[in-house]
């Protein structure tokens, strides 16, 4: 959430300026991220085909970013594609390692249960989750929550049979809005609407 203070009165114009600037830029990529006419940050229909074999992950997976946030990825960019507001705040060798790159739209459930939060993130720093629906009489233990086992893939490979039963338990992101890009879960991966399926057809 964006949080705008009364500027003092001892600073420059010069100094306010900048400021509302950079709200101004602030608020104009929120906005993109959430939808564009420019095909940022992966929204756009064009059809992902053929699939390049760098890119990893699939639309309906479940990932991990580095700081632990947990969000399903609902588009993908073969290579970064932002706008140059977006860009500039980069520092040159994150550009330039970021740039061919795979980048990731990702939904993630936001501050409170009405609310979401778009990220644009490169391969490079989520992790692949695979999920397991906990049996039903796990369940009555939290009947609020619709509950998944994840395991985390490490090196492209899972962990042997008597490690992964250990593996703690997390919640299957539960995200407003959700729906309109998936049917349901199937256990693995969120399952895609017959029109996002035709942006990704070999996902």
């Amino acid at each position: 959430m964006l949080k705008w203070d009364v500027m003092s009165c001892n600073r420059t114009f010069a100094e306010e300026e900048d400021e509302f600037q950079t709200l101004e830029e602030t608020l104009a990529i929120e906005l993109m991220m959430h939808d564009n006419e420019h095909g940022y940050f992966a929204v756009s229909k064009e059809v992902r085909s053929p699939r390049p074999a760098y890119v990893l992950h699939r639309v309906g997976q479940v990932v991990m970013t580095q700081n632990n946030m947990v969000g399903v990825i609902i588009g993908w960019d073969a290579g970064l594609r932002a706008p140059p507001e977006w860009n500039k705040r980069k520092k040159y060798p994150e550009l330039e390692r970021a740039k061919d790159t795979p980048h990731y739209r990702i939904m993630f459930s936001g501050p409170d249960s009405s609310s979401v939060l778009i990220g644009y993130i490169p391969q490079y720093n989520i992790k692949l989750f695979l999920a397991f629906q906990v049996q039903r009489n796990l369940l009555h233990l939290f009947p609020s929550y619709n509950i998944c086992v994840f395991l985390v893939v490490s090196y492209g490979c899972l962990d042997c049979v008597l490690i992964s039963v250990c593996v703690c338990l997390v919640l299957q992101p539960d995200i407003p809005t959700l729906q309109h890009y998936f049917s349901h879960f199937d256990g693995e991966k969120f399952v895609m609407e017959e029109w996002l399926q035709e942006i990704y057809p070999h996902d």
